[in-house]
């Protein structure tokens, strides 16, 4: 049955360039089809990705794992936020997000020279002045690093590494379908997300496919059973919006915000925190304007901590509109919240949290891109005055002496 969003990628292609919504729907659309592919090329290369997270330890006469660095800027950061933690669990070694805003300007305040890295880079566009810069200095201050390029276009700066650096680079390059042409990630995002995430199944990339086919479902079903609920919820006339979550989820949580916050060209003004750091401070921007999203645990320990603070926001009576986004919908928290979005109500798909992060930020898409109609923007290019542009402009970079 057409949906909000079938509708509007099913709109004539005049109309669809008057609204400025050629693109946007339809990358938003097909992401749970990608997300497939995008394992299976991280699997080819999963044999020589295992070979460069392992450094010869010259001092034992062995070897040594070592340490990872995700490093990204914007939505690709949020991309090693989202899957830092998965990592560190299923391989056991130390795994560091680090934004390469942070890594380019302090490099040593980050990386320890003599501890041997495998430093990945994400990017859509693989153009990132900071990517470029963040891989000249790591490769300056640290003694042995390897990278790891995971990159959505062929033709993109950090593409071509591995041709002029054989030995220190590995690069995969997804389906070109996840090269947004819209100005926000969406696509991207996900399936670069997928790609981050193939890394913690180095030795089961079996497990890893059922899972990715399972998480498509879990996609599938928000996109096509609660895109008519995210389009009414965006009618409200929310002013703020603040994003929750605990583990990965607070990397949704972040990427979500910023979506919301880029395709209403700022008018909707975003906060994502987890939900205990919520009351130190944030909590003051919860008002009657303000539409608050819930990414619900399904970790029984975090829950409970999720459900006081639900349940704090409720008895304050603050927030316009409250909105989870949970696995399964539970009784104890349906009178928190005006809207719940579930995507595996019978359990059958069982998506950890840690593997999340592409399925809920779904949701977030899908609110920018109402929001940005409602408020009368362009999603495919929603920055009137030109402030944000699809690949970052106005960096210059500068020699570490």
């Amino acid at each position: 049955m057409p949906n909000a969003l079938d509708n509007l990628i099913n709109l004539g292609e005049s109309e669809k360039e008057r609204l400025g919504a050629i693109h946007t729907p339809s990358e938003i659309r097909r992401q749970p089809c990608l997300w497939a592919d995008t394992a299976e090329r991280m699997r080819e290369r999963l044999p020589e990705i295992k070979d460069s997270m392992v450094s010869a330890d010259r001092t034992a006469g062995g070897s040594a794992a070592r340490s990872i660095v995700l490093s990204g800027a914007g939505s690709s950061d949020y991309v090693g936020r989202s899957v830092e933690q998965l990592l560190r669990r299923r391989l056991g070694v130390n795994v560091d997000s680090r934004p390469t805003t942070d890594v380019l300007v302090n490099p040593l305040g980050i990386l320890i020279p003599a501890i041997p890295y495998l430093v990945v880079l994400f990017s859509r566009s693989g153009g990132s002045p900071e990517s470029m810069g963040t891989f000249e200095v790591v490769r300056k201050v640290c003694h042995d690093a390897r990278f790891l390029v995971i990159t959505c276009n062929p033709e993109g700066d950090l593409a071509r590494l591995s041709d002029r650096h054989p030995g220190e680079v590995i690069k995969v390059v997804l389906d070109p379908r996840t090269n947004d042409k819209g100005l926000a990630m969406t696509s991207s995002f996900t399936n670069m997300t997928v790609a981050g995430q193939a890394l913690g199944f180095i030795d089961e990339p079996d497990q890893f496919k059922a899972t990715v086919e399972r998480m498509a479902e879990a996609g599938e079903r928000i996109l096509s059973d609660y895109s008519d609920v995210i389009h009414d919820l965006a009618g409200e006339p929310f002013e703020r919006a603040v994003f929750l979550g605990s583990g990965a989820l607070t990397g949704v949580a972040h990427e979500a915000a910023l979506k919301l916050q880029e395709l209403t060209d700022g008018r909707v003004i975003t906060k994502s925190e987890s939900f205990l750091g919520l009351r130190h401070g944030p909590e003051a921007v919860v008002d009657e304007r303000t539409l608050v999203v819930y990414f619900v645990s399904q970790d029984s320990y975090r829950f409970k901590y999720e459900m006081d603070l639900m349940q704090e926001l409720r008895d304050k009576s603050i927030g316009l509109r409250k909105l989870a986004v949970a696995a399964r919908a539970s009784s104890e928290f349906a009178g928190l919240v005006d809207e719940c979005i579930e995507f595996d109500p019978h359990g059958r798909l069982a998506i950890p949290d840690d593997l999340r992060p592409p399925v809920d930020v779904i949701v977030g898409q899908l609110l920018g891109l109402f929001k940005s109609l409602e408020l009368g923007l362009s999603p495919d290019n929603p920055s009137a005055r030109g402030v944000i542009n699809r690949v970052v402009q106005g960096v210059r970079l500068y020699s570490l002496d």
